[in-house]
């Protein structure tokens, strides 16, 4: 997975939810530990507070570890 992939699927889960996606939007791609795998972390509002979208996949499988939204 890309980081125009992550945050893709991140902006696309959002709107399923009704969850507001404000500008910039940050991936980064994690690895926690040797044994687990990568992960991406996509962020919306990047540097503000509040108003923001989280959401964590699987590099390898594409699955959602975490999801939230912050109203404020």
């Amino acid at each position: 997975m890309t980081s125009d992939e992550a945050i893709a699927k991140a902006r696309a889960l959002a709107a399923e939810r009704g969850w507001p996606v404000l500008e910039p939007v940050h991936a980064e791609l994690r690895r926690p530990w040797r044994v687990m795998a990568p992960r991406w972390i996509v962020i919306s509002n990047w540097g503000s507070l509040g108003s923001s979208v989280r959401v964590e996949f699987d590099d390898r499988t594409g699955k959602i570890l975490l999801q939230g939204y912050l109203p404020r």
